[in-house]
This record gives C-alpha cells, sequence and structure tokens, in this order.
C-alpha cells in the first residue's frame, strides 16, 4: 500500500510558500478555496450516478437484512412478504430508470466527444459508472430473484399437498357429520340448515333417515364445489404471481444483457475508427503509388532519351 505524503507535501508548499513571503494562513485560504472550488464542481451526472448508488446500496442492505424472513416459512406473514417484495420490485425500477437516463447522458458524451478530443476521457468514465451501475443492480436483481423463485417452489409445494390431502378418499369418509360445529368456508348456509340437528330431538322436527342422508349429500356436493372454487381461485392468483415473476425475470435479463450491448457498442465505436483510419491509409497508399508511377514514367523516358542520345552520339 503507498505512503500518504500529503503531509510532506504540505510542509514543503507552507517552506516554498515562506520563502516567497506567503504565510501559512493565506496558504490555508488558498487550499479551502480549493477544496470548496472542487465541491461545488460537481456536474449533474455526477450527483446522478451518486443517488443512484446511494440507492443500491440501501437495496442491498434492505434485502440482505430481509432475506432470511422472506425465505424461510412461518418466519413472516404472506402480507408481510409481499410487502417486501413490492418495495424491492419499486425500487430496482426507479434504479433502472435512472440508470437508463445516466447511459442516455453517457452516449451523449461520447457523441459529443468525438468533436472534441478533450472530453473522450471523461466520457469514459461516465462509460464506466453507468456500467458499474447497472453491474450492481444486476447482482441485487439476481439475488432477490433467487428468494421469490425459493418463495414460489414452496407455496406451489404447499398448494400441492393441500389439494392431495384435499381430494384423498379418506378426506371424503372422514367428512363430519350431520350437526358437526366444523365450519367450511362459505358453508354458512348449510349450518344454518344443519342447526336443529344441536337441538334436542322433537317429534315435530325430526326427519326421516333418507331426509338426512339427503341433507347429508347436498352437504357434501356443496363443500365439493366449494373446494373446487378455491382451487380455481388458487390457481388464477398462481397464474397472475407467476406472470408478475416472468415479467420480472425478464428483467432482469434484460439487464443482464446490458453488458454485451454495451460491448457490443464499444466494439462498434472501435471498428469504425479502424475503418476511417484504414481509409486514411489507403488514401494515402493510393496517393504514394501514383506519385511512385510519376517517378517511374519519369525515369523511363529520362533513360530511353539517353540512350538515343548516345546512340546518335557514337554513331
Amino acid at each position: 500500500m503507498p505512503d500518504d505524503r500529503s503531509e510532506d507535501f504540505w510542509q514543503a508548499a507552507v517552506v516554498g510558500g515562506q520563502q516567497t513571503g506567503i504565510t501559512e494562513a493565506h496558504l490555508r485560504k488558498l487550499r479551502n478555496n480549493r477544496v470548496l472550488l472542487s465541491l461545488s464542481s460537481v456536474t449533474d451526472f455526477t450527483a446522478s450516478a451518486q443517488q443512484v448508488a446511494k440507492t443500491i446500496q440501501q437495496l442491498t442492505l434492505f434485502v440482505a437484512t430481509h432475506r432470511r424472513d422472506y425465505v424461510q416459512p412461518g418466519r413472516c406473514s404472506e402480507g408481510e412478504r409481499d410487502a417486501i417484495e413490492e418495495q424491492v420490485a419499486v425500487s430496482i425500477k426507479a434504479c433502472t430508470q435512472n440508470v437508463a437516463k445516466l447511459k442516455d447522458g453517457a452516449a451523449a458524451d461520447v457523441k459529443s466527444a468525438a468533436a472534441q478530443p478533450g472530453r473522450q476521457q471523461l466520457a469514459t468514465h461516465r462509460l464506466g459508472m453507468v456500467l458499474l451501475l447497472s453491474e450492481r443492480l444486476q447482482a441485487i436483481g439476481s439475488v432477490f430473484d433467487q428468494c421469490r423463485s425459493a418463495r414460489f417452489q414452496q407455496k406451489a409445494q404447499q398448494e400441492a399437498a393441500a389439494k392431495r390431502r384435499r381430494l384423498s378418499p379418506m378426506s371424503l369418509a372422514s367428512s363430519p357429520p350431520v350437526g358437526s360445529r366444523r365450519q367450511f368456508p362459505g358453508a354458512a348456509d348449510v349450518q344454518q340448515r344443519l342447526q336443529f340437528d344441536e337441538s334436542p330431538a322433537s317429534p315435530d322436527l325430526e326427519l326421516a333417515p333418507q331426509q338426512q342422508a339427503q341433507l347429508q349429500q347436498e352437504s357434501l356436493d356443496l363443500q365439493r364445489e366449494l373446494l373446487a372454487r378455491g382451487d380455481a381461485v388458487n390457481a388464477v392468483e398462481r397464474s397472475v404471481r407467476e406472470v408478475a415473476t416472468l415479467s420480472s425475470l425478464f428483467s432482469a435479463q434484460v439487464m443482464q444483457q446490458a453488458e454485451q450491448i454495451e460491448q457490443l457498442y464499444s466494439e462498434a465505436v472501435q471498428a469504425t475508427a479502424d475503418i476511417a483510419s484504414g481509409n486514411v491509409h489507403l488514401t494515402k497508399a493510393i496517393r504514394y503509388n501514383t506519385s511512385t508511377r510519376k517517378i517511374m514514367l519519369v525515369i523511363l523516358l529520362l533513360a530511353s532519351a539517353s540512350l538515343l542520345f548516345w546512340d546518335w552520339f557514337y554513331s
């Protein structure tokens, strides 16, 4: 690790200032003004990039804090899990939009750097900042997508187990008798119709065994219908969540391709520069070839004239 020589530099500056008649207090004032100038010269692009980096850091801390509660069953309710998922999705969406704006600004800097060679280093630095922010956002998105996939797998397993228990013959055979106090979702009307079994038996309200069997069969049919409707509702809810998950995964895949797109763009820019340089070299080669041909023609003409002259002279 290199040593910090800032104090030595300051002492050398103080000694040099004293030799030229500048006091140490005046040097400190100049240094403070320079520091304040560097802080006030932060551009909008840098401020936006710093804000996005801070948001991504907070999102990473939030996911790391609530990851165990979100993944492990029983640590929090489904509503709390939905709230965590919604908050993370909103944060990722906002960060993605801000990174896209920064990318557009960096692309504009690259275009302007072509006309101003001095800004090429600044444009390259900004592209690197955008790429770094995209990689960080992609990493936290991948981590949360894994947590969400684990949650949906657990939920699918629980729903499949519950469905097997409901549809097993033993569950139908062990259904409660008429007049039982066990409640089924949405079966309040059946319970009201069967309340007479809880009251003391009376000759006026006593039903025939055939009527009791009919009422019991109606209650079983209603139970099966309610269970079927519950399964349909759960299937619709699961489908909606799967669509949302697939949409989020698609966004994550698009973000993962940002690096490849940036690489392709850089290669295209480099190829364009190489083609322009090649055109310049070809133009120079054509010019040199033309001048060489002219020189060779002049040499041949001079040689031919010399041969004719010597031939005439000796003849």
